[in-house]
């Protein structure tokens, strides 16, 4: 509930009027800037029970330094030997954009969690609950630097993945109107979005409109074509696994990319690489959608 009314909050009405504004004068925006503000915000509110005033487009440190912490983070994954090139090859540009961002984000989080630690957020958000984790052998508390590690986590997962789904979906929706009309019928239906014929303003977003049907769908085969953590997650395996018919041993690291799955021809068929929202809805839902569109 506190997540859906920090989406009803000034941070989204900002988001909104600049749209809004972009479009009536026929200029351009930056929905990518616009959605990393936004989401920024929103779980700033999750994270800490603050607005970091993202949306009023001002200068932000921890936005200016996060692409540079991202391809370090990266980069860690992919060569084992960069620990050691950040000690040692201190001259290199790359290194030392890296070493910056680092440094940069470590000071931003310590000043953060020891605000946090001072004056303790409210139950609800997730900094709150950090504070109440307690190791189960010795029952002791997090200290200063796993929380700091959760927090800086938590931050950049939670904004920029969403910040990306956001601005794939608005650019999968611009690059197919029938499904942006589509969609705007069924929040129009739900009063979330007003009709060009009626001067009612939309009403709040509540929880139960998370379930829209048609919304869920977009969002569904947005992630599916669109994933933000492509890549996805790996496993080791801490022994023989016996899966589908295949042996993983013990010792292999087994990566699950949700890009290859979502655009497989034998999960999808044939049209994998088409944006069809209709795919993920049952023959009762699409029934409802047609009468939808002719209303």
């Amino acid at each position: 509930d506190k997540a859906v009314a920090h989406v009803n909050s000034s941070s989204s009405a900002a988001a909104g009027g600049k749209l809004a504004a972009a479009a009536a004068a026929a200029a351009s925006i930056d929905v990518e800037d616009l959605s990393k503000r936004f989401t920024a915000d929103v779980i700033g509110h999750m994270l800490f029970a603050e607005d970091l005033k993202s949306m009023d487009m001002g200068k932000s440190q921890y936005l200016e330094i996060f692409a540079a912490l991202l391809e370090e983070v990266h980069t860690h994954f992919s060569n084992p030997l960069r620990p050691l090139m950040l000690k040692l090859l201190r001259w290199r540009p790359d290194v030392q954009r890296g070493r910056s961002a680092l440094a940069v984000h470590d000071q931003l989080m310590s000043a953060k969690l020891a605000t946090q630690m001072a004056h303790p957020p409210p139950d609800y958000t997730i900094t709150g609950h950090l504070f109440k984790v307690r190791d189960p052998a010795t029952g002791k508390p997090l200290s200063f630097a796993q929380a700091k590690a959760e927090m800086g986590i938590m931050m950049g997962a939670g904004f920029e993945t969403t910040s990306h789904a956001l601005s794939w979906t608005l650019a999968a929706l611009a690059t197919h109107p029938e499904v942006q009309d589509t969609l705007v019928a069924e929040l129009a239906a739900a009063r979330l979005a007003a009709k060009q014929q009626q001067g009612a303003p939309p009403r709040a977003l509540e929880w139960a409109d998370l379930g829209l049907p048609y919304l869920n769908a977009v969002i569904r085969e947005s992630l599916r074509l669109f994933s933000p953590a492509a890549l996805g997650t790996s496993r080791h395996c801490h022994k023989d696994i016996s899966l589908l018919g295949h042996t993983l041993p013990k010792g292999m690291h087994v990566m699950i990319p949700p890009y290859a799955v979502g655009v497989s021809i034998a999960n999808f068929g044939p049209s994998a690489d088409r944006f069809i929202p209709e795919r993920w809805l049952e023959q009762q839902q699409l029934q409802h959608l047609d009468a939808l569109r002719q209303a």
